[in-house]
């Protein structure tokens, strides 16, 4: 069965449920709403009295765990191609977006993305795999891959691919595995898995919604938190050497003058007027 255990505040966590015999510690569970459907990239936000258009970019799709909340505050669209600033103010009052936008300001708040293993499922209760596993992960690679201006990597991996191999096939796996890996409000699964391919690992994503998602188990999770006491939790709970932290990513913002800025729980700004 599945319970929640980490506090609201963390921002991107997962449904894990586990087979019943043996049952295995499931990772916390903290599920936000699924996001609405996007609009077409080129359409502007009618200008309409009192309405506050609302720009997510396109790297944020799917990963907004307050879009809720925006949504009761602004017309809210998230594009689909780059952010072009002259939009400002024509198309859009606001238009925010992972990573710096040119001239924008930050959150206050930022989100530090991590890999973690469920120490109770095999083959991630094996040490031997979780450091290997670590190795085959490079997040100054992925943050490459997900082009995030201020983005800043917590890890770098230099241990050649054919080592880590080695270390899995002495693990007793020299065929390789599958795992599948939870991904909630978190960018980066696909460079992520795609890391993990390079030493034989096949990741199967499973993007959490609002509902439990198909019986199942889950060796990996990517995971986002925003304070300490959000990663003490995380390794309070399945060990501090399941844990892995990649990278820390800004949240950016540009606003027509006017407009009031607070911030959701998630660090999105939340504009008022």
């Amino acid at each position: 069965m599945c319970r929640s255990l980490i506090s609201r505040r963390t921002l991107a966590l997962l449904v894990i449920l586990t087979a019943c015999t043996p049952e295995p510690t499931p990772f916390p569970v903290d599920v936000p709403a699924t996001p609405a459907s996007t609009a077409a990239p080129t359409a502007a936000l009618p200008a309409t009295a009192g309405v506050i258009r609302y720009a997510l970019a396109a790297n944020t799709a799917g990963l907004v765990a307050d879009l809720p909340l925006l949504e009761q505050s602004a017309q809210v669209i998230t594009l689909e191609t780059v952010v072009n600033p002259a939009d400002l103010g024509s198309r859009y009052d606001i238009i925010a977006a992972y990573g710096d936008l040119p001239g924008g300001q930050r959150s206050p708040v930022e989100h530090q993305v991590a890999l973690v293993f469920n120490p109770d499922l095999p083959p991630t209760n094996d040490n031997a795999v979780v450091a290997a596993l670590k190795h085959a992960v490079n997040p100054t690679n992925i943050l490459t891959s997900l082009a995030l201006p201020g983005a800043v990597p917590q890890a770098s991996a230099s241990v050649p691919t054919r080592a880590v191999r080695e270390a899995l096939a002495n693990a007793g796996w020299p065929d390789g595995f599958d795992l599948t890996l939870a991904v909630t409000h978190a960018p980066g699964a696909a460079p992520l898995a795609a890391a993990l391919a390079r030493v034989n690992v096949t990741v199967r994503a499973e993007t959490v919604t609002d509902a439990a998602f198909a019986s199942g188990a889950a060796q990996l999770a990517l995971v986002v938190w925003t304070s300490p006491d959000d990663r003490a939790e995380w390794e309070a709970r399945i060990g501090a050497a399941n844990v892995f932290p990649l990278y820390t990513l800004p949240i950016s913002y540009l606003a027509v003058p006017g407009l009031t800025i607070s911030y959701t729980p998630t660090g999105w700004p939340l504009p008022g007027r």
